[in-house]
């Protein structure tokens, strides 16, 4: 027979992550143009390097960003399965004798 055990506060908190995501992935959406591109404060050589140096650090966050975001549910989903899943198992074993 199978069971399956609801969390509230489980479920509240899988839905507050998915917004916080959410509204990390569209303020990344929205930093894009300006962090990566951009302009130079002067004409010469220092302010351009400076502008190269800032635009390569925006474009490394946006690669850690978009990897955080898939990872996040699989993390997310993982602690909220998991725990359920061992605790089942060790009612199992017990119910066996092991």
């Amino acid at each position: 027979m199978s069971y399956v055990a609801v969390v509230p506060k489980l479920l509240a908190s899988a839905a507050d992550l998915e917004g916080i995501g959410s509204a990390l992935s569209s303020a990344n959406v929205t930093a894009v143009a300006p962090t990566t591109e951009m302009l130079a404060a002067g004409a010469d050589e220092v302010s351009a390097a400076v502008a190269a140096v800032f635009s390569g650090h925006a474009l490394n966050h946006q690669m850690l960003s978009t990897q955080m975001a898939t990872a996040t549910p699989r993390v997310a989903t993982s602690s909220l399965i998991t725990p359920p899943l061992a605790f089942g198992c060790r009612l199992d074993q017990a119910a066996a004798g092991g």
